[in-house]
Protein backbone atom coordinates (compact mmCIF):
# COMPACT_ATOMS: atom_id res chain seq x y z
CA UNK A 1 0.00 0.00 0.00
CA UNK A 2 1.09 3.56 -0.73
CA UNK A 3 0.37 6.62 1.41
CA UNK A 4 -1.87 8.90 -0.64
CA UNK A 5 -1.43 12.56 0.36
CA UNK A 6 -4.59 13.68 -1.44
CA UNK A 7 -6.85 11.31 0.53
CA UNK A 8 -4.95 11.24 3.83
CA UNK A 9 -7.70 12.89 5.87
CA UNK A 10 -10.37 10.59 4.46
CA UNK A 11 -8.28 7.45 5.02
CA UNK A 12 -7.50 8.29 8.65
CA UNK A 13 -11.10 9.29 9.24
CA UNK A 14 -12.34 5.91 8.10
CA UNK A 15 -9.99 4.14 10.52
CA UNK A 16 -10.35 6.21 13.70
CA UNK A 17 -13.66 8.08 13.37
CA UNK A 18 -15.60 5.73 15.68
CA UNK A 19 -15.50 6.46 19.46
CA UNK A 20 -14.57 2.83 20.07
CA UNK A 21 -11.33 3.36 18.14
CA UNK A 22 -10.02 6.09 20.49
CA UNK A 23 -7.78 3.73 22.47
CA UNK A 24 -6.25 2.36 19.28
CA UNK A 25 -5.76 5.91 18.02
CA UNK A 26 -3.87 6.87 21.19
CA UNK A 27 -1.56 3.85 20.82
CA UNK A 28 -1.08 4.73 17.16
CA UNK A 29 -0.16 8.34 18.04
CA UNK A 30 2.34 7.16 20.67
CA UNK A 31 4.03 4.91 18.10
CA UNK A 32 4.16 7.74 15.56
CA UNK A 33 5.73 10.12 18.09
CA UNK A 34 8.42 7.59 19.01
CA UNK A 35 9.30 6.91 15.36
CA UNK A 36 9.13 10.63 14.63
CA UNK A 37 11.51 11.35 17.53
CA UNK A 38 14.02 8.76 16.31
CA UNK A 39 13.79 10.18 12.80
CA UNK A 40 14.45 13.70 14.08
CA UNK A 41 17.50 12.49 16.04
CA UNK A 42 18.94 10.90 12.90
CA UNK A 43 18.22 14.07 10.92
CA UNK A 44 19.97 16.28 13.48
CA UNK A 45 22.95 13.91 13.39
CA UNK A 46 23.16 14.14 9.59
CA UNK A 47 22.93 17.94 9.55
CA UNK A 48 25.56 18.24 12.28
CA UNK A 49 27.86 15.83 10.43
CA UNK A 50 27.61 17.92 7.26
CA UNK A 51 28.58 21.08 9.15
CA UNK A 52 31.51 19.36 10.88
CA UNK A 53 32.81 17.84 7.63
CA UNK A 54 32.53 21.20 5.88
CA UNK A 55 34.61 22.79 8.64
CA UNK A 56 37.18 19.98 8.46
CA UNK A 57 37.51 20.42 4.69
CA UNK A 58 38.10 24.15 5.06
CA UNK A 59 40.66 23.51 7.79
CA UNK A 60 42.53 21.04 5.59
CA UNK A 61 42.55 23.50 2.69
CA UNK A 62 43.65 26.57 4.61
CA UNK A 63 46.27 25.07 6.94
CA UNK A 64 49.56 23.37 6.15
CA UNK A 65 48.76 20.01 7.74
CA UNK A 66 50.85 17.14 6.39
CA UNK A 67 49.32 14.28 8.37
CA UNK A 68 46.64 13.51 10.93
CA UNK A 69 46.84 11.05 13.81
CA UNK A 70 43.71 9.24 14.99
CA UNK A 71 44.73 7.11 17.96
CA UNK A 72 47.38 4.64 16.78
CA UNK A 73 46.67 5.40 13.10
CA UNK A 74 48.28 8.07 10.95
CA UNK A 75 46.86 9.47 7.72
CA UNK A 76 49.75 10.86 5.67
CA UNK A 77 48.00 11.50 2.35
CA UNK A 78 45.40 14.12 3.25
CA UNK A 79 44.45 14.63 -0.38
CA UNK A 80 42.38 11.44 -0.10
CA UNK A 81 40.59 12.92 2.90
CA UNK A 82 39.83 16.12 0.98
CA UNK A 83 38.59 14.14 -2.03
CA UNK A 84 36.37 11.96 0.19
CA UNK A 85 34.62 14.77 2.06
CA UNK A 86 32.43 16.19 -0.79
CA UNK A 87 30.76 12.85 -1.71
CA UNK A 88 30.24 12.07 1.97
CA UNK A 89 28.52 15.43 2.44
CA UNK A 90 26.39 14.84 -0.66
CA UNK A 91 25.36 11.44 0.74
CA UNK A 92 24.44 13.03 4.08
CA UNK A 93 22.47 15.65 2.16
CA UNK A 94 20.58 12.89 0.33
CA UNK A 95 20.00 11.06 3.61
CA UNK A 96 18.72 14.30 5.17
CA UNK A 97 16.27 14.65 2.28
CA UNK A 98 14.89 11.18 2.98
CA UNK A 99 14.64 11.87 6.71
CA UNK A 100 12.98 15.24 6.08
CA UNK A 101 10.43 13.52 3.84
CA UNK A 102 9.71 10.98 6.57
CA UNK A 103 9.45 13.80 9.09
CA UNK A 104 6.82 15.51 6.94
CA UNK A 105 4.81 12.28 6.67
CA UNK A 106 4.97 11.68 10.43
CA UNK A 107 3.79 15.25 11.06
CA UNK A 108 0.91 15.01 8.59
CA UNK A 109 -0.36 11.63 9.84
CA UNK A 110 0.04 12.69 13.50
CA UNK A 111 -1.86 15.96 13.07
CA UNK A 112 -4.57 14.43 10.93
CA UNK A 113 -5.12 11.63 13.46
CA UNK A 114 -5.49 14.17 16.27
CA UNK A 115 -7.87 16.14 14.08
CA UNK A 116 -9.98 13.03 13.56
CA UNK A 117 -9.97 11.91 17.21
CA UNK A 118 -10.28 15.33 18.87
CA UNK A 119 -11.09 18.28 16.63
CA UNK A 120 -11.04 20.75 19.55
CA UNK A 121 -7.44 19.87 20.43
CA UNK A 122 -6.44 20.36 16.80
CA UNK A 123 -8.31 23.66 16.45
CA UNK A 124 -6.55 24.98 19.57
CA UNK A 125 -3.16 24.18 18.03
CA UNK A 126 -2.28 21.78 20.84
CA UNK A 127 -1.06 19.24 18.30
CA UNK A 128 2.09 21.40 18.09
CA UNK A 129 2.71 20.88 21.81
CA UNK A 130 2.38 17.12 21.40
CA UNK A 131 4.83 17.00 18.49
CA UNK A 132 8.45 15.92 19.11
CA UNK A 133 11.14 18.57 18.88
CA UNK A 134 12.28 19.08 15.29
CA UNK A 135 15.42 20.46 13.72
CA UNK A 136 15.00 24.22 13.13
CA UNK A 137 16.51 23.99 9.63
CA UNK A 138 13.82 21.57 8.47
CA UNK A 139 10.69 22.81 10.24
CA UNK A 140 10.64 25.93 12.45
CA UNK A 141 7.66 24.86 14.56
CA UNK A 142 7.32 28.20 16.35
CA UNK A 143 3.87 29.42 15.39
CA UNK A 144 0.30 28.28 15.79
CA UNK A 145 -1.81 26.63 13.13
CA UNK A 146 -3.52 29.91 12.24
CA UNK A 147 -0.18 31.26 11.00
CA UNK A 148 0.68 28.28 8.82
CA UNK A 149 1.32 30.54 5.78
CA UNK A 150 4.19 32.17 7.63
CA UNK A 151 5.58 28.75 8.50
CA UNK A 152 5.36 27.68 4.87
CA UNK A 153 7.18 30.82 3.74
CA UNK A 154 9.97 30.39 6.28
CA UNK A 155 10.21 26.70 5.39
CA UNK A 156 10.61 27.55 1.71
CA UNK A 157 13.33 30.10 2.42
CA UNK A 158 15.24 27.65 4.63
CA UNK A 159 14.89 24.89 2.04
CA UNK A 160 16.29 27.03 -0.78
CA UNK A 161 19.04 28.40 1.48
CA UNK A 162 20.06 24.89 2.57
CA UNK A 163 20.06 23.49 -0.97
CA UNK A 164 21.91 26.54 -2.28
CA UNK A 165 24.48 26.35 0.51
CA UNK A 166 25.21 22.67 -0.17
CA UNK A 167 25.54 23.23 -3.92
CA UNK A 168 27.83 26.24 -3.40
CA UNK A 169 30.03 24.29 -0.99
CA UNK A 170 30.33 21.33 -3.34
CA UNK A 171 31.23 23.60 -6.24
CA UNK A 172 33.77 25.40 -4.07
CA UNK A 173 35.27 22.09 -2.87
CA UNK A 174 35.99 20.87 -6.40
CA UNK A 175 37.11 24.31 -7.56
CA UNK A 176 39.73 24.30 -4.80
CA UNK A 177 40.89 20.79 -5.58
CA UNK A 178 41.02 21.13 -9.37
CA UNK A 179 42.32 24.68 -9.76
CA UNK A 180 44.07 25.68 -6.55
CA UNK A 181 45.52 22.36 -5.42
CA UNK A 182 45.82 20.98 -8.97
CA UNK A 183 44.58 17.51 -8.00
CA UNK A 184 44.20 15.16 -10.96
CA UNK A 185 43.62 11.46 -11.48
CA UNK A 186 40.73 8.98 -11.61
CA UNK A 187 39.94 9.21 -7.89
CA UNK A 188 38.92 12.87 -8.05
CA UNK A 189 36.71 12.16 -11.07
CA UNK A 190 35.04 9.24 -9.30
CA UNK A 191 34.50 11.53 -6.30
CA UNK A 192 32.96 14.21 -8.53
CA UNK A 193 30.68 11.73 -10.30
CA UNK A 194 29.37 10.27 -7.05
CA UNK A 195 28.82 13.75 -5.65
CA UNK A 196 26.87 14.95 -8.71
CA UNK A 197 24.65 11.83 -8.77
CA UNK A 198 23.83 12.10 -5.07
CA UNK A 199 23.14 15.83 -5.34
CA UNK A 200 20.77 15.27 -8.27
CA UNK A 201 18.98 12.53 -6.33
CA UNK A 202 18.71 14.74 -3.24
CA UNK A 203 17.38 17.76 -5.15
CA UNK A 204 14.87 15.57 -6.98
CA UNK A 205 13.74 14.09 -3.67
CA UNK A 206 13.31 17.55 -2.13
CA UNK A 207 11.30 18.83 -5.10
CA UNK A 208 9.05 15.78 -4.99
CA UNK A 209 8.57 16.09 -1.25
CA UNK A 210 7.57 19.76 -1.51
CA UNK A 211 4.77 18.76 -3.88
CA UNK A 212 3.63 15.90 -1.65
CA UNK A 213 3.71 18.16 1.42
CA UNK A 214 1.43 20.66 -0.31
CA UNK A 215 -1.05 17.87 -1.08
CA UNK A 216 -1.01 16.70 2.55
CA UNK A 217 -1.57 20.22 3.85
CA UNK A 218 -4.57 20.78 1.56
CA UNK A 219 -6.05 17.31 2.14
Amino acid sequence: MVLRPSTLREDIGQIFSQPTERERAEAFLSAIRENWRQNNTALSRSVTSMLVLGAIFELLVRTAIDQVSIGPFEIKDLSLVRISIPPIISYLFYESGILTSRQSVFRAVHDMTIRTVNQRVFDAGLNLVLSPEEHPLTYPNLWGFEQIRVVRWVNSVLTFATVGGILIFEGYAYYVQFLRLDIRGPIIWVSLTITVLLLCAAVGLIIGERGSAEQRQTA
